[in-house]
């Protein structure tokens, strides 16, 4: 009993954060069209080429404000996305009757509790984006469990989470070049804006009603719990570091006003390139340490 309330308690804190903050953390989460072609080209090529399927079916757990449902269903295939959060399966349904399209569904749901026993086998690709990170490490493997009952054999699930690992590693050098860039970069993007008044209103305003830019309960996810809780039917193609710095100084630009954005670009842009040249370098885990949001993709496949 004490777990189930322990759990249940965890739900409505998430639940309750994310229709209360879920709008303006998606629109920081979505970026500009320029941040995005900075940030994310390359990994949006990247889950593209691995999941698109002419005339598929594919789901979106943790589908948020439905921007990457969006981009499947128009390509032709049927989209299914699910989310906990009443505020952003609202905003999905509004992206939808925007777009017209009628091969894109949302669903507001406990993605843990969700009756998928109907769709056994039937989705070609699923996309797990950033969603894992919000569950107790107890529930990962219900959720692994489902992905594995609704994919079809042969099927793809792309992962996108931070990582962790409980063995951390790395080189003394590599660690002060890290928290070198990392201090650079929250002087950057949080001291200097915060000292020169270049917030947004919309942000005081967000931070006037306790906004943070984390869930009550989120935290990276232990590499070796995912590897555990993988049922046998999945095997890992591929683990890749995908952003470092880059992309939660995205997302703080976002919390600027409009006038001074262009600079800061520039700066994404640069951290961008440190990314990819780290991260091509060294293995994600060299920069794993507590609390530490490093976001990578997982290539699963349904043998």
């Amino acid at each position: 009993m004490g777990d189930s309330n322990h759990i249940q308690a965890w739900y409505d804190d998430e639940k309750a954060w994310w229709d209360r903050y879920g709008e303006y953390m998606t629109y920081q989460w979505t970026l500009t069209p320029s941040l995005n072609k900075i940030i994310r080209s390359q990994w949006i090529k990247d889950f593209n080429d691995f999941l698109f399927c002419e005339k598929g079916m594919l789901l979106d757990m943790g589908c948020g404000g439905g921007w990457l449902s969006l981009n499947f269903a128009m390509k032709g295939m049927v989209v299914f996305g699910l989310d906990i959060s009443d505020e952003q399966i609202k905003m999905a349904c509004n992206l939808k009757a925007r777009s017209g399209l009628e091969n894109l569904h949302f669903k507001c749901t406990d993605l843990v509790g969700w009756d998928c026993t109907e769709y056994g086998e039937k989705f070609d690709s699923i996309f797990v984006n950033a969603f894992l990170h919000h569950l107790p490490p107890t529930e990962i493997e219900m959720i692994f469990n489902k992905i594995n009952y609704v994919l079809k054999k042969g099927g793809r699930c792309y992962v996108y989470e931070p990582l962790t690992t409980k063995v951390e590693k790395g080189y003394f050098l590599i660690k002060l070049m890290d928290s070198f860039i990392g201090l650079m970069a929250s002087l950057l993007i949080v001291k200097i804006p915060k000292y020169f008044n270049l917030w947004s209103k919309r942000h005081h305003s967000e931070l006037r009603k306790g906004y943070t830019m984390q869930s009550p309960h989120e935290a990276p996810v232990q590499i070796e719990l995912i590897k555990q809780f993988l049922p046998d039917a999945l095997s890992t193609i591929e683990i890749k570091g995908c952003h470092l710095y880059s992309l939660g100084f995205s997302m703080q630009i976002m919390s600027l006003k409009e006038s001074v954005r262009g600079l800061f670009t520039q700066l994404a842009r640069f951290l961008y390139w440190i990314d990819q040249m780290v991260l091509s370098s060294f293995k994600w885990e060299t920069f794993a340490q507590k609390g530490r949001f490093i976001l990578c993709s997982i290539k699963l496949l349904k043998t």
